[in-house]
């Protein structure tokens, strides 16, 4: 009986022991230094010019199709060199108008959320706003540890519901999985239970 006493306590320990910090990203990454990748998406946004708005995805082979300007490779260019190279073209034809372009990564969302899936995802979101593109968590989620996956590994880094995604290490093709809370934090009122049953029968056996 004082084995079993013994193993809930640790248990009980475990469950409301802290996680243990994790390091900080790590510096200089930006989305605007990052290559677009297979699977991402440019937005374009032309006032008054319909014709020529739309979301195009990159394909397998890194090329994108943008109206009036055809097929573009992007294949190891940055957002800022593909800005650049957009606004350039558009505006030979284009004058007193606006433009904007906006580029969307390809993020997989996985673990306790309602609808698992590849999402596009503005980096001006948070991981909040990611975890609401996929229906949001499940009860069973525990939205205070989520991780970073890349290449199937857990990187180790600090994720939040509360982090912006321009601001983190999140990269296109990386995966936010959303771990299940633990058995014990998911039924407080039985482990109550049962810590006090066994309160109760340490006490009878002292006395």
């Amino acid at each position: 009986m004082k084995a079993g006493w013994c193993a809930t306590l640790m248990a009980l320990a475990w469950w409301a022991a802290p996680a243990a910090a994790q390091e900080p990203p790590g510096e200089g990454w930006s989305p605007l230094l990052e290559p677009l990748r297979p699977g991402d998406a440019i937005v374009l946004s032309v006032w008054r010019e319909p014709d020529w708005e739309g979301t195009f995805r990159v394909d397998t082979r890194g090329i994108v199709v943008l109206p009036r300007i055809g097929r573009m490779d992007v294949t190891g260019r940055t957002p800022l060199e593909i800005e650049k190279h957009i606004l350039d073209e558009l505006t030979k034809s284009l004058t007193h108008t606006s433009i904007e372009v906006v580029f969307l990564r390809r993020i997989a969302v996985q673990g306790a959320v309602r609808e698992p899936a590849m999402y596009d995802v503005d980096p001006t979101l948070t991981v909040a706003d990611a975890l609401a593109l996929a229906g949001g968590t499940t009860p069973e989620g525990d939205a205070e540890r989520i991780q970073l996956l890349r290449a199937g590994q857990v990187m180790p880094v600090s994720i939040s519901e509360r982090t912006v995604i321009s601001a983190s290490p999140i990269r296109s093709g990386d995966q936010l999985f959303v771990p299940e809370r633990s058995w014990l934090s998911r039924n407080p009122g039985t482990v109550a239970a049962i810590a006090s049953g066994l309160l109760s029968v340490v006490l009878i056996l002292v006395r």
